[in-house]
Order: C-alpha cells, then structure tokens, then sequence
C-alpha cells in the first residue's frame, strides 16, 4: 500500500543510482523511510487493511523534569493522530514508561544533546517524507489554548510554509515582538514596532520584522523542512542564527509564506533547560580537575554566542563562493546595485574578450590585455562584494570603487585609437549594459558617492545603544563586578554595538581595545576575576575608547 501511495515522489525525485547501486533493479530501491511503528507480525485481514495515517509529526527534545508538561502536550497531539518522536536529552527513557501513551512514541536517546543536534541526525528529509508537516518544539511550552487540526487548517488555508503558533503576552520568555499574540487577529505575517532596538516599519523587510518565526517552535512542511535540514549546521548544536535564515526555505516569498498563528497559541514558560532555551535547569557550578569552578550557564552561553558568528560567517562566505546565487530578497534598491555589478563585469569581460580576439595575432597586444584582465578580476570581484554580499563597509567599498573606475577610464584612455566610443562600441556589439555604461563612462564616481544617504534615526539609535554599553561596563568595573563571568557579555554586547555602527572609522581604535580584551577574558575560567591593576587598566580603556568614541562621530547632537 505505502508503494503505491509514494511510488509517484519517489520515481520523481529518483536520481540514477551511483556505481553502488548498479547491482539492484531500479524498481527494488527505496529511498525513504518513517518513523513508524511496525508490529512483529499482522493477520492476513490487517495486512490488507494497513493503511498509514499518520501524516504529522511532532519532535520534541524532553527531559523527566518537564515529564507533565511533555504529557499534556503529546496527549493533545495523539488526540490530532500524530506520530510522536521524543529526544531524550537526559539519559532517562525508564521514567516514560509509566503513561499511556509510552510504548507509542519513538524514544532516541544521547546525553546533553540539543534539539538541533537530534533534528540533524534522527530527521533526515527521507525519513520524514510521509508527513505532510513537521512540529520541532521545545518541550516547556504550554498548550491550553492550542488546537493542532484547528492550527494546521490555519496554515493549510492561508498557504503558509513555515509557522508557529502565537506567545501568549504573559510568557515568560519573549525574544521578539513579532512572535506576540494578537486578540484580534487569526494570524499575521508582520509586525510594527519604532520603539526599542529593532525598528520595525512598512519599510522593513525580513527578520525579525516580517517571514520570521523564533526556534522554540516552528512548524514546516515537507517541502520547507527538506531545505531547513540542510540550514541546520552539523557541528553548531544550539542553532543560533539560524532562525533569521529559515526565510530562504519558505518555497516563495517569505513574507507571506511565513507567518504567526494567533488563534492557536501556546506559553512559552521560559525554563531553562536543554529542552527549553538550550541553558541547564539550574545556575550550576562545576569543579574542573585543578582548576577553579566555572558556571554551566554562563559557558553555555558563550558557546552559543561563538557558534553565532560561525554560522555568520559560513552564510556570508557561502554567498561570497556561490557566484551562481542570488538573493531572492534582495530589496529593489539592492537588485539595481546588483544589476549595476553584474552589467559593469560583464561589459569589462566582453570588452576585454573582442580586443583580445581583435588583437589575437599580435603578441604585445595579447600580453597588455592579459594584464588588464589580470588587473580588473579582483577590483570586481571586491565591487561584487561590497554592492551584492554586503561583506565591507561602505566607507571600505568607496575607494575601491573607485579604482575600479580609474582603471576602466585608463584602459578607454589607452586604447582609444581603437575604441574612440564606448557607448557606440557597446551598441555595435550589442551589449545591453546601461547600468554600467552609466556608471562607467557617465557618471564616473562610486554609487556611495553619488547616492549618499545617511539613516539619521537608525544611526541615532545605534549611537544611543553604544553609549549605553560603554556607560553599563564602566560601572560594572565601579561597583567591583570583575568576574570573568560578568565582564564577558557586556563586553560582547558593547563589541556588537560598535560593529553595527557604519560611521565609525574601520579601524577605529575603541574597538580593537574591547576585542583585545573580549579575547583575553575568553582564555580565562568563568569564575576567574580580574586583579586590581587588570581593572583599572579596563576602566581606563573603556574610557579612553568612550571619549574617543564621542569625538569621532560626524555630529555630536545625533543623539
């Protein structure tokens, strides 16, 4: 029976076998499987009966001290026919056995293991390609006031790819406002917030502010899972960032493809655990062999924070790899800088191709335009960042726009005995290149240059947030807060702000003293504390740094 309901997707998503598989007939090969449940034996009757059902599937990282939390929501899932997957974070399988519904589920087990690390490893695209949607929940959320059919008509009905259901307004745990409930609504894709430090208004696109759902619990269908799986890092357990990339998985556009239930909606009671916001159940201090205790939290923490900008740095080296890639959210300001890059390379490449061919039989002519060519690919391959992948400051992109242009205007100089026209050369040649030829040969000076547009609200934020940290910092060190422990995260803090704030010189001074010092603190234990000298010298950086910090900004009544 379950070869004739999927035999359709699997001889649609067949691939021809690797040398491998040659030895099996084609029609022998499956490459799926589920998370079923199969009997031992079944009667002649049965077997002809047997029809699979389950068509959901709820995955849930559990440990014994959520046990009646766990229950209340499993029961309300098995009332919807689902198939329930349990990850045992703890070690401890015995302790389920007890409820009703213990012998029904799958039950996989390894010791402190999140739930990405789990989702990784146990839910394979052609594992769970039966089910039609897919609940990766942490398992301290209420469910009171959630109905699984009712939340998965929502969905069905308004098209949606990714979810999750609305947090009541008194959760405990609220990262963003986008997730909050709202009375009056079904459902909503997008949120308006100009208070706080994400400003969210018709203008905003993208995370967190609209096709943005958190990591507690997403809902995916089949189609989105099979690209969430592949987002999810195998070495980068806690799955930090990843949330503001599950857009790109929505199978269109996210903003509408992603969206918050708010008639179905759950309490996130924010309890710390594996299972939970990924921290221990308690603040637990450990004793290390020779060494001074550390704080469990605290190294969690600061593991998820290194394993954030990892995966930062893996998305935007991926992109910077991928040439073949393009951005389906790029704003309609970025798709024509993206039009301006891709036409300004393209018309330097052809340009250099038909001189070359022109000047094939002549050796000093091949050998001067091999060395143009040679000069111009890393000057566009460092435009192409900049405008497209977003890798350098504008005050970086600038000049080497710049040279770009120098150089294109010294190859027309050069070579203008041949080529007296550019704009005539492109239209003999049919080179439908306007973005650069205007850039290139009209306007002449970089987009920075010629579009200069300062965000004053956004800035003054950005400034008001790096004021406050520097400010919070220094009177940590005032009041004798100088624990490893407590100097880290505001430092990091302090680090992010400044890293946000564009009009701040590349090598601004201030930040290379707080990353200096944030390396430093990183070498030492948790419970570590600075010495007097080892303070005061911070405090005397900080302030140096915050009054350095004032004096380089281009308007001191921004704030």
């Amino acid at each position: 029976m379950e070869m004739k309901l999927y035999r359709f997707e699997m001889v649609k998503d067949y691939q021809q076998p690797s040398g491998k598989l040659r030895s099996l007939p084609r029609g022998i090969m499956q490459v799926r499987s589920d998370l079923e449940i199969r009997p031992l034996w079944m009667s002649s009757s049965s077997r002809q009966a047997s029809v699979n059902t389950n068509k959901n599937l709820l995955a849930m990282p559990v440990g014994i001290m959520q046990k009646e939390n766990v229950d209340d929501v499993v029961e309300k899932f098995l009332a919807a026919n689902f198939t329930i997957i349990l990850f045992h974070y703890d070690g401890n399988v015995d302790g389920w056995w007890d409820l009703d519904w213990g012998d029904k589920a799958i039950h996989v087990v390894a010791h402190n293991q999140t739930k990405w690390w789990f989702a990784k490893r146990f839910l394979h695209p052609n594992v769970v390609s039966i089910y039609d949607y897919i609940f990766l929940w942490d398992e301290d959320l209420g469910v009171d006031h959630f109905d699984p059919k009712r939340y998965l008509q929502i969905v069905k009905t308004a098209g949606l790819e990714i979810s999750q259901p609305a947090l009541d307004p008194d959760s405990t745990e609220i990262h963003h406002k986008i997730t909050i409930r709202s009375r009056t609504k079904k459902l909503h894709r997008r949120v308006y917030e100009l208070r706080g430090k994400t400003k969210c208004s018709k203008a905003s696109e993208g995370p967190p502010c609209s096709g943005f759902v958190e990591g507690m619990a997403p809902v995916f269908t089949r189609s989105a899972w099979y690209c969430a799986w592949h987002l999810i890092q195998n070495d980068l357990v806690h799955g930090w960032g990843m949330d503001m990339k599950l857009g790109y998985c929505a199978q269109g556009v996210r903003s509408k493809k992603v969206g918050v239930i708010d008639s179905e909606y759950i309490v996130h009671k924010g309890i710390q655990s594996l299972g939970g916001s990924g921290y221990p159940a308690t603040r637990t201090t450990v004793k290390r062999n020779g060494a001074s205790g550390f704080d469990l939290r605290t190294e969690i923490r600061r593991q998820s924070t290194w394993e954030l900008e990892v995966f930062k740095e893996r998305w935007n080296r991926a992109v910077e790899e991928d040439k073949n890639w393009v951005d389906p959210f790029l704003r309609k300001s970025d798709r024509k800088k993206r039009a301006l890059v891709i036409d300004a390379e393209e018309f330097i490449k052809k340009l250099i191709v038909f001189l070359w061919r022109l000047s094939y039989g002549t050796t000093r002519a091949r050998e001067k335009l091999t060395k143009i060519s040679q000069r111009f690919t890393p000057l566009s391959k460092q435009l192409e960042k900049a405008y497209i992948r977003d890798i350098i400051s504008s005050s970086t992109y600038g000049p080497e726009c710049q040279k770009l242009i120098a150089h294109f205007k010294t190859l027309a100089s050069a070579l203008k005995d041949t080529i007296p026209s550019i704009e005539r050369f492109a239209d003999t040649y049919k080179m439908d290149c306007p973005a650069a030829l205007y850039r290139l040969v009209t306007s002449g000076v970089p987009a920075t240059v010629e579009h200069r547009r300062v965000s004053t609200e956004g800035t003054a934020a950005f400034v008001a947030e790096c004021v406050q940290n520097f400010i919070t910092a220094m009177d940590s060190l005032k009041l004798n807060m100088v624990a490893v422990d407590q100097l880290h995260p505001l430092l990091t803090d302090l680090s992010l702000s400044l890293n946000k704030l564009s009009i701040l010189p590349v090598d601004f001074e201030g930040k290379m003293k707080v990353s200096q010092w944030i390396l430093m603190l990183s070498k030492m234990e948790a419970a570590d504390e600075l010495k007097v000298e080892q303070a005061r010298q911070l405090h005397f950086d900080l302030e140096s740094s915050y009054n350095l910090f004032m004096a380089v900004l281009p308007n001191r009544s921004i704030g």
